[in-house]
């Protein structure tokens, strides 16, 4: 009886688990002050959009977009490019023909 009892657990465990992966994360922010709320709440509903759903948009754009730690090692694994005129010439060239 005793490896039922264990097989009875681990088909448990196992559904808990295969639950857990199927729901969609949350995420609590806290201490937000009334006018950070408002504010928030004001720019979704101009965008017509729930607090909610105007959140998760925009987590998905931080989200989307290198840290500055991801963007420092990519730029670091470009290879150098010389520059056949110096930037400086080139940017008061193009400032002084307008």
């Amino acid at each position: 009886m005793r490896n039922g009892i264990e097989f009875l657990s681990f088909v448990d465990i196992c559904a808990t688990c295969s639950y857990f992966l199927r729901v969609d994360k949350m995420i609590q922010l806290r201490h937000l002050s009334d006018e950070l709320h408002c504010k928030l709440k004001a720019r979704a509903a101009v965008e017509g959009l729930f607090l909610s759903d105007y959140l998760l948009r925009q987590v998905r754009r931080i989200a989307e977009r290198p840290t500055v730690n991801e963007l420092a090692a990519r730029l670091g694994r470009r290879a150098l490019v010389a520059a056949r005129e110096s930037p400086a010439r080139v940017v008061r060239a193009e400032r002084d023909a307008r």
